[in-house]
């Protein structure tokens, strides 16, 4: 069958056939703790003994059908129920290994074949034994030992010939195994019960712990590589193709670009990043190159004429961030300049969710946050659901990690950085439905994920002092230009203060001298 355009969680009304990919949500029992992970949907022949949740007798059977899971990567198998709804609050989907849950988002849209994932399970299973649940999907024979005694195993679960042939070889991704994998590894073998033969439970529990503690020794034993190597990344394609370079402690700060670095002369070439541009690399490459990332797009202002100064205190209707009037930015001398300021951090906050930069994301919605909180006016209530519908898009677009793609969020509502567009857009709603509404309305209809999350998070606040705030907010006055003006004084001191610590850093120099 043709591969699935985008995971979602399980949804009741999806037909499921064997292979399919989903993200599932699942309770790790080493951590005790609720995940998401990839999940492909098994017969349940492959796992007998595993768990169902339990039946509840005044519930609805059709809301407790129970499908089996394998977990790649994780060498597990979970019973998951499928929900009439997925869930719309939820933290970023496996935060506990980013760069494996990644690589396995990137393969699990590409394959949705029963044979292929079959044969990745047995793999799974033969390399690391039963026991074995440190997530990865480098499946590296730890020795012969270990995989001769592993293959003599009987594995019920795994031999079934309806499901799986014997000869799968040719029909998987190499990206899946290690490089120095020998393709005769990737056969799905079958493996008989020995006539007169007997396993007993700790002879199986000692050949699964001794591959997993070689694992783990081979993984410590590892040389750190060098943090000053330097790594191409290679960013669109055709003709707009880019290489920019970053240092491997540069490139620590993504979770996703760290996750894909390979190569003996390390680079990074991955289907996400060739749909980017260039030009939308560029901040990101900024960030990641120096330590002052954006936050120089803003320049604290208050004092004699930094506005009404007597308001700079003032609760602001959606200062999500109650970053007040402090502040303002200093390359917007106009309404049209403002305009394309906004829009542009569209695509590098969607970029920075997308690569694991939060910080970098933090730092764009505060600029977005200080463009409304002293140039928020009605005339410009467009400009900010522009940006919030441009991220949602661009998100989708890039398959950002933790997404649903099936029309309901387009992004990770339940992270920290995310949500603020929730708490945005429940803070003004009714600024919005009375100001705005066709334009609003057609968003919340667009994502009923979106719509949902808004809702829930506007019953929690308090009306009456919404109502107070959207009263202060309709009575500002028109932007001019001269809004955008920075204080003469906030400029002279920033210069003063870049003239002092330069002639700091010359007499330290002289004092070296010396």
């Amino acid at each position: 069958m043709a591969p699935r355009n985008s995971l979602t969680p399980i949804d009741a009304g999806t037909v499921l056939q064997h292979g399919m990919p989903f993200v599932v949500k699942w309770r790790n029992p080493a951590t005790s703790r609720l995940d998401f992970w990839i999940g492909i949907y098994f017969p349940d022949s492959f796992a007998y003994g595993v768990r169902k949740p339990k039946v509840t007798a005044d519930a609805d059977p059709e809301d407790q059908k129970s499908h089996l899971m394998y977990l790649p990567g994780r060498n597990t198998y979970v019973s998951i129920r499928s929900r009439r709804s997925p869930p719309v609050d939820y933290e970023q989907a496996g935060r506990e290994c980013p760069d494996v849950y990644s690589r396995l988002y990137t393969l699990a849209e590409k394959a949705a074949d029963m044979r292929y994932w079959g044969a990745v399970a047995r793999q799974e299973r033969k390399v690391k034994g039963r026991n074995d649940r440190i997530p990865s999907i480098d499946f590296d024979t730890a020795d012969d030992d270990a995989g001769d005694s592993q293959e003599s195993e009987a594995d019920p679960e795994l031999d079934n010939e309806d499901e799986v042939t014997s000869n799968l070889a040719g029909e998987i991704d190499g990206s899946v195994y290690s490089s120095g994998a020998p393709q005769g590894q990737m056969e799905a073998a079958k493996r008989p019960l020995r006539e007169g033969s007997v396993f007993t439970a700790t002879k199986k529990a000692k050949t699964s712990t001794s591959a997993a503690q070689h694992r783990r020794q081979q993984l410590q034993a590892a040389p750190e590589p060098d943090g000053d190597e330097v790594v191409d990344i290679y960013i669109g394609n055709g003709m707009n193709q880019k290489v920019f370079h970053l240092s491997r402690n540069n490139i620590n700060k993504s979770s996703f670009l760290k996750g894909h670095i390979q190569g003996k002369f390390p680079y990074i070439f991955h289907p996400i990043l060739h749909q980017m541009s260039p030009a939308e690399f560029e901040p990101v490459h900024a960030f990641l190159s120096h330590d002052d990332g954006l936050d120089s797009d803003l320049v604290l202002v208050y004092g004699d004429g930094a506005g009404d100064n007597d308001n700079d205190g003032e609760y602001i209707l959606g200062d999500v961030d109650k970053m007040g009037k402090y502040w303002k930015i200093k390359e917007v001398h106009n309404i049209e300049e403002l305009k394309a300021y906004i829009l542009q951090l569209g695509p590098t906050y969607a970029q920075a969710c997308l690569l694991g930069l939060f910080e970098m994301a933090s730092t764009v919605i505060a600029n977005v946050q200080v463009a409304w909180n002293v140039y928020g006016r009605i005339d410009q209530l467009p400009i900010f659901l522009d940006f919030i519908e441009g991220v949602i898009q661009d998100s989708a677009r890039g398959s950002a990690l933790g997404a649903f793609h099936d029309g309901r969020s387009s992004f990770g509502l339940g992270a920290p950085q995310q949500s603020w567009i929730v708490k945005f857009l429940a803070e003004t709603l009714v600024l919005y439905t009375s100001e705005n509404p066709q334009r609003f309305w057609s968003l919340m209809d667009k994502y009923p994920g979106l719509r949902a999350a808004v809702f829930k998070h506007r019953g929690a606040l308090d009306d009456a002092k919404l109502r107070e705030l959207e009263k202060n907010f309709l009575q500002r006055e028109p932007l001019t230009d001269a809004d955008f003006v920075i204080p003469a004084k906030m400029t002279e001191g920033v210069e003063q203060e870049a003239v002092v610590k330069d002639g700091e850093g010359m007499e330290q120099v002289a004092e070296d001298n010396e």
